[in-house]
């Protein structure tokens, strides 16, 4: 009879653990440690680079969530796994993202980082097409009366955005910086232009008054 109620005490006590486990609200967990310092604290094993302090899976989900601290070669400190290859490092170490990325913002939308709000940084690195191709031998100049015709008719020079379009959708930096060089290179070569008129003139006014004073000799 003792062995029996004794068989279901310890039966009832395993169901219930299983079915859930409770701590006191004071007091301190600790995993592979005996005297936490935080809520919970996890020790990992010394071999840290393999092991995983906390793991976070579940069935028919090849995904798994992990969080560990690494202390390798490669000086890398504080490793969380998101799935994929979505990873937070620490210690200045390069974190790697899945999708987008919002700040401020919870719809990026298309963009890879969308941010709603002011960045600061102290260089930007932007790969795009540049318009040397003015000044290939092939380039159609527009005269200075189309580039006025179009300023008048339209209320901005060629290929660049209206106030509107930009107050709307914004500007692409690469595109925009590409676009404002093609106008500069292009005023560039209106300078050139005019330099050469300018000699051509002072040339002709020089040959006139040599004549108009030889005229005078006479």
């Amino acid at each position: 009879m003792k062995k029996t109620i004794l068989t279901m005490l310890l039966a009832t006590t395993f169901i219930g653990v299983k079915a859930q486990n409770t701590f006191p609200t004071t007091g301190k967990v600790g995993i592979g440690t005996s005297s936490p310092s935080a809520p919970l604290e996890i020790n990992q094993t010394e071999n840290s680079n393999a092991d995983r302090a906390l793991l976070i899976s579940e069935p028919n989900n090849s995904q798994k969530i992990y969080l560990h601290l690494a202390d390798n070669a490669n000086g890398e400190y504080g490793y969380f796994h998101l799935g994929g290859t979505t990873n937070l490092r620490g210690n200045g170490q390069h974190s790697s993202f899945d999708g987008s990325l919002g700040i401020g913002t919870s719809n990026p939308g298309v963009w890879k980082l969308a941010v709603n709000g002011k960045i600061r940084a102290k260089e930007i690195n932007v790969e795009t097409n540049w318009s040397d191709f003015v000044f290939y031998d092939d380039y159609i100049l527009p005269t200075l009366q189309e580039v006025e015709k179009h300023i008048t008719e339209k209320g901005h020079l060629k290929d660049i955005p209206s106030a509107n379009e930009v107050k709307e959708n914004g500007v692409f930096l690469g595109q925009m910086d590409a676009k404002l060089l093609q106008k500069i290179e292009e005023l560039t070569l209106y300078t050139i232009q005019q330099e050469k008129q300018l000699i051509t003139l002072q040339r002709t006014l020089k040959s006139v008054q040599e004549e108009l004073k030889n005229i005078k000799k006479k």
